[in-house]
């Protein structure tokens, strides 16, 4: 089985287990086709994601868990780390050239600027899963000095990554004693 489709059907096995674990009377309407399930998982991050950003205190921003200083970026670079693959990922669906990427390993930012940049990657991005559709998503996009891939693709790649970084947000939150945005009631 090749990468893209091995990733696609990885993808799909999380999500249906993670849509199964939820209380039925919580869990909404299951999807009518595979486009809007890939758009409303995009969106619940999101919603996770920016949440998060503005529920976390702004003096903690250049936080990162102690022991791990090398290993682990502060709150405020996940943020800008979760745009960058925003951006790459959404350019490359869009033929675009990426945006210059922010740095997320050595910077430090603010909560005004890590929160800015995030949700303007995922504006950029809106439109793109918005375009997704059934018909579409497995049209082959070229990717700058890679091979080609579902248009899909690209998009699940990112919104696997942007909800294993808010894994870490929720760690980040556990940490300082917080309760994560997608477990509050």
């Amino acid at each position: 089985m090749k990468k893209t489709g091995f990733a696609t059907v990885l993808f799909l096995c999380g999500a249906t287990i993670a849509f199964a674990q939820q209380p039925a009377a919580k869990r909404p309407p299951a999807p009518a086709d595979l486009a809007t399930a890939i758009r409303n998982a995009y969106k619940q991050n999101q919603g996770f994601i920016v949440a998060s950003a503005e529920k976390w205190p702004a003096d903690q921003y250049g936080w990162k868990p102690a022991g791990l200083d090398k290993e682990l970026r502060t709150f405020g670079q996940v943020l800008v780390h979760i745009a960058n693959e925003n951006n790459a990922q959404c350019s490359r669906v869009l033929g675009t050239t990426e945006p210059k990427a922010f740095d997320d390993s050595t910077a430090a930012y603010t909560k005004a600027e890590a929160t800015k940049i995030v949700k303007d990657s995922f504006a950029f991005c809106d439109p793109v899963f918005q375009a997704l559709t059934n018909e579409n998503m497995t049209e082959m996009v070229k990717i700058p000095g890679r091979a080609e891939r579902a248009h899909a693709t690209s998009l699940i790649l990112d919104l696997a990554h942007s909800n294993e970084q808010y894994g870490m947000i929720m760690v980040y939150f556990a940490m300082k004693g917080m309760v994560p945005v997608s477990h509050q009631k």
